[in-house]
């Protein structure tokens, strides 16, 4: 394909990835999370204080109230079979939101990480439910064995499952991940990998994903093992053993995909080889990896500014 085609797709898939995310930014599913998120310290998982040691269904369960004047949540009700929490949130429907916690529980890992079992979890503006998840997972030898999650908000529908098949050495992990919109398959990912347990330490190998999203297809297969790369020649081994490549949803080629250190540039910059030698920066022509890279560098960088 001609670089000049390939910009076409490429600007399509962009510009598909800013709408969508766009419009899920906009629900108020979306916007009562985020509110949720910024509060101190609410009483749930993965947010509350201490989380990192667990969570206690059972002793969190009651009502609780956001006080604005002293910025906490309060507890006014504990005999309750559900956590329930009431905070601001303007929405079409009422200016509180409840997000409520029906069901929950969680295991250690082999390798001391928390992960969760089972949950229900819902967010309602006055009698508009904007916001519903599920998660199931079973496990074996302290591993998830099976998961299956489902979201759904607005018009929007996001299904996780994960499948792990157990052997001698190793396992192999699959992971499917489906986002809908009005019951139209907007993206979409599946990634398999070996995993091995090395020092009590998961090791990630013969990685292999690909994401489909209108009107591309992005394959991605690896069989280095990243953790014996050191950060000098991190780029020559992903690129010796990595393979990317961008194509449409039929199978025609856009341009194979590849890492380089460029001059000026602070960070790994992913670059794009078409089928005529033709090379590009992709960041300078994909707002969406600009972002993501960003916030990786965010992240990183522990930057609290705008």
């Amino acid at each position: 394909m001609p670089p000049e085609e390939g910009h076409k797709y490429l600007r399509a898939f962009d510009n598909e990835m800013i709408q969508l995310a766009s419009r899920i930014g906009k629900t108020e599913a979306f916007g009562a999370l985020i509110q949720l998120a910024e509060l101190p310290n609410p009483p749930i998982p993965f947010m509350s204080e201490n989380g990192i040691n667990g969570y206690d269904f059972n002793g969190k369960k009651g009502y609780y109230h956001f006080n604005t004047a002293t910025g906490a949540f309060e507890k006014h009700w504990q005999y309750n079979d559900e956590v329930e929490l009431i905070y601001p949130f303007n929405s079409k429907h009422d200016s509180l939101v409840v997000f409520t916690l029906s069901d929950y529980s969680e295991t250690k890992t082999a390798l001391q990480m928390i992960f969760p079992q089972q949950l229900e979890a819902k967010i309602k503006a006055g009698n508009k439910t904007l916001f519903t998840a599920n998660l199931s997972a079973t496990f074996e030898h302290d591993f998830p064995a099976e998961m299956e999650v489902e979201i759904l908000f607005a018009t929007f529908r996001i299904s996780i499952l994960l499948h792990t098949s157990f052997r001698r050495s190793n396992a192999i992990l699959n992971i499917k991940f489906d986002l809908e919109e009005s019951g139209e398959k907007k993206f979409n990912t599946t990634l398999s990998a070996k995993v091995t347990n090395s020092n009590n330490t998961l090791k990630y190998s013969d990685v292999k994903f690909i994401m489909t999203a209108f009107p591309i297809r992005i394959n991605y297969h690896s069989s280095e093992d990243f953790s014996n790369s050191g950060a000098e020649h991190f780029i020559e081994a992903f690129n010796k053993n990595t393979k990317v490549y961008i194509a449409t949803p039929d199978d025609k080629k856009i341009g194979q995909v590849f890492l380089a250190q460029v001059y000026g540039r602070d960070r790994l910059n992913p670059m794009i080889r078409y089928h005529d030698g033709t090379v590009e920066h992709l960041e300078d022509m994909l707002f969406t990896l600009r972002k993501l890279l960003n916030m990786k560098m965010f992240i990183i960088d522990g930057n609290t500014g705008t």
